[in-house]
């Protein structure tokens, strides 16, 4: 591999992103989220984000990172690349614990600038849509992209672009079989600084609750409905489905700049799902006494939708 220096000079070829050979990609992101809930016994598709340019982002890692990278952080990056952009069936090429150690010492930085993170995010957006990628990270006990959830979480004032990125990544590795295994898994682990122990399933809870609670973020807070949906798909345990569908509800209803039709059907969406796993959900719900007719004049073009799941939910 060439090491950093000599590739930031050198002219980057434009390369073709491989498509992870299990990723659902038969409809477009504006198909997606033009589409209401699917009825319930139908398949639920999970909501993901387009991905950036891999080629730029790498190169602007390069141009980021320059001579601060050591040469065996630079070999790094460039497997990365390379496994990002050959196909999946070159068994030559595969990600490593090394391989994401590498991106999650950027996320975790305190030296780095937040533009660098997001590069950093960016490529893991991608990454996390390969189950080969994700079946590393389901048996790597430091958990280096949870931590990162878990340190973002305890910032005051996130930057809301990383924090949007974050939010996208974690919505990506819900697109495989593999990636739900591994966001619903309730094997509890904790960190080295960290007493209290969580898991996976609760780490992604709590960071999504958290998301939707950021007021004046509302493009934060409509990437964390969808991550909020996908996280409706496994079934969790009704102690987090209670908790993600107590503030769904509370978006839904609050007074303020309403959402988009979109963001309103991914968080019904949302919510019926957890209602079929959880009967307190439902019954949480009614005894919030929401004002329904309210709610549809807020949403009138989300009236039908409304309508349907409140009867359903008071049924």
């Amino acid at each position: 591999m060439a090491a950093a220096q000599a590739a930031v000079n050198a002219p980057l070829p434009r390369a073709t992103p491989r498509l992870p050979r299990d990723a659902d990609t038969s409809d477009s992101e504006d198909d997606m989220l033009s589409s209401p809930p699917p009825p319930r016994g139908e398949a639920k598709k999970p909501l993901v984000f387009p991905t950036s340019d891999i080629t730029e982002v790498y190169a602007q890692l390069q141009r980021g990172l320059g001579t601060m990278m050591p040469a065996e952080d630079a070999e790094l990056l460039d497997e990365i690349f390379e496994f990002a952009t050959t196909s999946e069936n070159n068994a030559l090429l595969s990600m490593s614990k090394n391989h994401f150690t590498f991106l999650s010492d950027i996320l975790v930085s305190e030296e780095l600038k937040s533009n660098i993170k997001i590069l950093s995010v960016k490529m893991l957006q991608y990454l996390l849509q390969s189950s080969s990628a994700i079946n590393v990270l389901r048996f790597c006990p430091e958990h280096p992209i949870l931590e990162y959830l878990i340190m973002l979480g305890r910032q005051r004032s996130p930057d809301s672009e990383e924090l949007l990125e974050a939010i996208k990544m974690m919505c990506n590795a819900c697109s495989t079989t593999s990636g739900f295994s591994w966001l619903s898994d309730e094997t509890e682990w904790s960190l080295e600084d960290v007493v209290e122990k969580t898991s996976n399933v609760d780490t992604v809870a709590h960071f999504c609750t958290w998301s939707l609670g950021k007021q004046g973020m509302k493009e934060v807070q409509e990437a964390a409905i969808k991550l909020a949906y996908n996280l409706s798909i496994p079934e969790i345990t009704d102690q987090l489905a209670e908790q993600i569908s107590a503030t769904l509800l509370k978006l839904l209803t609050q007074p303020g700049p309403p959402l988009t039709d979109t963001a309103v059907q991914h968080l019904l969406g949302a919510l019926a799902n957890f209602s079929d796993v959880s009967t307190q959900v439902a019954h949480n719900i009614n005894a919030q006494a929401v004002d329904w007719n309210s709610v549809q004049a807020k949403y009138p073009k989300s009236k039908d939708i409304l309508s349907t799941f409140s009867q359903k939910i008071q049924s």
